[in-house]
């Protein structure tokens, strides 16, 4: 309530909605629909990418990058690495300009910088042959101890974070509601070109009391919605139980 500009941006995209909505519907006939595809599979066939790369060649070579409107998935057991992943993914597509949001369901804010600057900085350090220092943890970056060679590399990391175009909301802004993740993907598509959202984990949005299977297929329709709707790529996160870890082992 007390950001103004969040509310005229609101207000402005309510009123470019319902211009959308009546200012008549696309032609669904098979042939424009055929035409469509045909400018799609054109954008797929002009290059690999037809989104952000985001360093990893063998993710890039099944996704076409950080493609807009696509919704990627990163399923696996707990501890299993998966936000690992995820921030890789992101320093790769940031170091390569593109504009990224990520909502830290699980941590903070703080923890996922220092999380971030430990793996620039480790990056560097393994790169100055400097292996023995390369053990870095968020925790170790929070409490300041650090060798020479780490504190330079740290300071290059920090330097180089600072220039993403990256933004990182946690709980204290409120994101456990599916309706401000979405009102801040479109907030931050108007104000600073989005090009990828990451969710942190999807269990744990919109904890209200309902049934977790319910509640996550009315979260992740959302989100594939908005993707769609914003013109950019979801990547979510899903923590697989130990019933469905079992069933795969199978």
């Amino acid at each position: 309530a007390e950001d103004r500009r969040e509310r005229l941006l609101v207000a402005a995209r309510m009123i470019l909605d319902r211009l959308d909505h009546t200012s008549g519907y696309r032609d669904p006939s098979i042939g424009k629909a055929m035409e469509r595809t045909e400018a799609e599979m054109q954008r797929y066939a002009e290059g690999d990418l037809i989104g952000p790369s985001c360093g990893l060649d063998w993710f890039d070579s099944r996704t076409a990058g950080l493609a807009p409107g696509n919704v990627w998935t990163i399923a696996g057991p707990y501890k299993g690495r998966k936000t690992s992943l995820l921030r890789n993914i992101l320093l790769g597509a940031c170091a390569r300009g593109a504009s990224v949001s990520m909502f830290a369901l699980e941590g903070s804010q703080s923890q996922t910088v220092a999380a971030l600057l430990a793996m620039l900085a480790t990056r560097r350090l393994v790169k100055w042959g400097r292996a023995e220092d390369a053990v870095l943890t968020p925790i170790f970056v929070l409490r300041g101890r650090r060798s020479e060679a780490q504190a330079q590399a740290l300071a290059e990391a920090r330097a180089e974070l600072s220039g993403y175009n990256l933004r990182i909301y946690d709980a204290k802004d409120g994101i456990f509601s599916v309706d401000v993740v979405r009102s801040l993907i479109r907030r931050d598509k108007m104000l600073h070109g989005l090009d990828a959202f990451a969710l942190d984990y999807l269990q744990l949005l919109g904890a209200d009391g309902s049934g977790i299977f319910e509640r996550m297929e009315g979260n992740a329709r959302i989100m594939q919605r908005t993707a769609e709707e914003e013109a950019v790529t979801a990547v979510l996160l899903v923590q697989l139980n130990e019933g469905a870890i079992a069933l795969m082992d199978s």
